[in-house]
């Protein structure tokens, strides 16, 4: 069983940073624990039963090689946490703690290769209902790629909940050409130590602490805030991360791209 994580890009802005170990020393006793080994190499922990968490999702997406339309080296990806249980069935899945969690994307296209695109997401109930429409969609300006970017939607997830999300681009092709990842998301419950969720800790432990507890969102979305020559090793570490396979987005700039706008009505 091939069991990795894949990458979405995503617009973001850098964060300063304190080096390594800066504010670790500094916290009290009974919140040391939740700081470990600045130094110690950066994995995340799959969660177990990745097979049980979801449907079918897409971690890539129209991989297009035509050079009279922006031939790229690498397709549309999803930067998320996948399972591929069979040559028909990719579970892609991963959990947050925020109710308005970050997506992350590497989009391969220039911006003027790009018409337009949409974001989409269900909550689990109406995704199975035919004649329901999505609890959020919104219509993304893209600017600023190929890069790595990030959508943040204006949604509130409820815990415990699962949702469907898709992320679909329309390119400036004569044949209409696009491209489409999706996934699911779930909100967990977890008890977070209070200078991890303060921001008090160390920047690389708090990472630390959610790679350890399998909560991807916030995993990429912080190590990506704090992203500067000081944290490349471990962004390095994470996609080169042999559950994740990304080694190849390493050097893609993390580029302040995506406009986000919820729309009403919209073309499908």
């Amino acid at each position: 069983m091939n069991l990795r994580i894949l990458f979405l890009s995503s617009s973001l802005g850098i964060l300063g940073l304190l080096p390594f170990g800066a504010l670790a020393d500094g916290l009290p006793a009974s919140e040391q624990s939740a700081a470990s080994d600045s130094r110690a190499p950066l994995e995340f922990t799959m969660p177990s039963n990745m097979e049980n968490r979801g449907e079918s999702g897409d971690v890539e997406g129209g991989g297009n090689r035509d050079e009279e339309c922006f031939a790229t080296d690498e397709p549309l990806t999803a930067i998320v946490p996948f399972e591929e249980v069979s040559r028909s069935k990719t579970i892609v899945w991963a959990l947050t703690t925020e109710a308005s969690p970050s997506f992350w994307f590497y989009i391969p296209y220039p911006a003027e290769a790009i018409e337009g695109g949409r974001f989409r997401l269900w909550d689990e109930q109406s995704y199975y209902d035919e004649d329901a429409k999505p609890m959020y969609r919104g219509n993304v300006t893209v600017t600023q790629t190929p890069g790595i970017v990030r959508l943040q939607p204006e949604v509130t997830l409820e815990p415990g909940q699962k949702y469907q999300w898709d992320f679909h681009l329309d390119l400036a092709c004569e044949d209409a050409t696009s491209a489409t990842v999706s996934g699911w998301v779930e909100r967990e419950t977890l008890t977070i130590p209070p200078s991890i969720a303060s921001g008090e800790a160390n920047p690389i432990d708090r990472v630390r602490f959610y790679a350890e507890h399998g909560i991807w969102h916030e995993t990429i979305s912080l190590l990506a805030e704090y992203y500067q020559d000081t944290f490349a090793q471990p962004w390095k570490e994470l996609l080169g991360d042999s559950d994740i396979d990304r080694a190849n987005l390493v050097g893609q700039p993390i580029q302040q791209c995506c406009t986000l706008v919820e729309s009403a009505a919209f073309e499908e």
